[in-house]
């Protein structure tokens, strides 16, 4: 997570989002920001198995469990990091099809990525995109479908 204010002298910051599926990989996306806040949230790092049952660390206030959707990450760009970072953890509990309506109808952009490695983006995320929106289809997150449940977590 992180807040830019202003720019350096060479143009906007430059922020290179994770393949969530391979953050020690290169990036997968990179944004620019003159002014405002970046939040990532992801339910495939804090994992562990209890009682022989995979948990995070991002709780569904609905079911008071750890939330279970079809997005796997989820960056959010705002005017404030406590508004990035709130949008992108609700976003990630309440699934695609209802985090990009979230997300626009708070004031902020973003991107969501799917359990089959998709990038979903949020209405005006263009501006902070470094390539045409219309390539993010083609960038492959992944080579295959993981589910959740097929990451490896310690035991414990």
């Amino acid at each position: 997570d992180l807040r830019a204010a202003g720019a350096p002298a060479d143009g906007p910051w430059k922020v290179g989002l994770d393949n969530p599926f391979n953050p020690a990989g290169p990036s997968a996306v990179q944004l620019v920001l003159r002014d405002g806040a970046l939040a990532t949230s992801t339910s495939l790092v804090r994992r562990w198995r209890q009682h022989g049952e995979e948990r995070h660390h991002l709780i569904d206030p609905r079911t008071g469990r750890p939330g279970e959707s079809d997005v796997a990450s989820v960056s959010v760009v705002a005017d404030e990091g406590w508004r990035a970072e709130a949008l992108s953890k609700a976003a990630l509990l309440v699934g695609v099809e209802r985090a990009l309506p979230l997300i626009a109808a708070n004031a902020a952009t973003g991107l969501v990525v799917d359990w089959q490695g998709r990038i979903h983006p949020a209405s005006g995320i263009q501006s902070y995109l470094s390539i045409p929106e219309r390539q993010l289809a083609s960038i492959v997150l992944k080579d295959q479908a993981v589910s959740r449940f097929q990451i490896r977590v310690p035991a414990g």
